[in-house]
């Protein structure tokens, strides 16, 4: 569970294999479940969409 009052204190990324895009997360020795990483990752991608809906506009910029 995700919990963001208490984050753990380092988390270890390692390369899944040669020629693929996928990590793999660590904490400790142990490896982080499969559904645990996927809450990290939705709650990442809301953060930023999050992020770029609350972003002001420049008002310098012309249109």
């Amino acid at each position: 569970m995700l919990n963001f009052a208490s984050p753990p204190a380092k988390v270890k990324w390692v390369l899944g294999g040669p020629g693929t895009n996928l990590w793999n997360s660590f904490m400790g020795e142990s490896g982080v479940p499969e559904n645990v990483q996927k809450t990290w990752f939705k709650t990442f991608i809301l953060s930023i969409e999050e992020r770029n809906i609350q972003q002001p506009e420049n008002s310098w910029e012309s249109s």
